[in-house]
């Protein structure tokens, strides 16, 4: 019979297991990593989203919160890119939700002005945002028949009247 992996430093058992979790997503991060650079971007995509869905999900959440939501905006960058409009929103969402964890203290200095990291983060989420429904709507427009120019507006589908 194979024995029980036992840690070896006398931490417990459950230490030891939330360890080799932690341990597990930050594989993950290095693979998402390794790929992009292979130029395999599907493949990086891919880990990159595991790393955050398994930090989201973890029992201690060990993440930082403005990098966790610049990596959700590049990931739905991606997926836009792909056309996988659902997926990219679904990651806009998530970085909406992980924003407004963001503790007061960290979004508005004494003065009551916006942190100017979590207001270029918001803004770059706009932004983010923006793109998704501009690909959305171009390809909503080309699923129509209608053509768009170089500049993104419509020729020849409409009628004159």
């Amino acid at each position: 019979d194979a024995l029980p992996l036992r840690p070896v430093d006398g931490a417990s058992a459950a230490d030891a297991a939330a360890r080799l979790e932690r341990l597990h997503t930050h594989t993950l991060f290095y693979l998402a990593q390794v790929y992009a650079h292979l130029g395999q971007p599907r493949q990086s995509a891919t880990h990159a989203h595991a790393t955050l869905r398994r930090q989201l999900e973890g029992d201690s959440p060990e993440f930082e919160r403005h990098e966790w939501c610049k990596n959700a905006q590049s990931l739905a960058a991606y997926y836009t890119s792909e056309r996988a409009f659902d997926v990219a929103e679904h990651c806009l969402h998530a970085a909406e939700r992980v924003i407004s964890g963001i503790p007061s203290a960290q979004r508005r200095d004494d003065s009551g002005e916006p942190v100017e990291k979590y207001a270029e983060l918001r803004a770059n989420l706009h932004l983010a945002w923006a793109e998704l429904h501009r690909a959305v709507l171009k390809e909503a427009a080309s699923a129509a028949g209608a053509g768009t120019d170089a500049d993104g507006g419509a020729v020849g589908g409409g009628q004159a009247g």
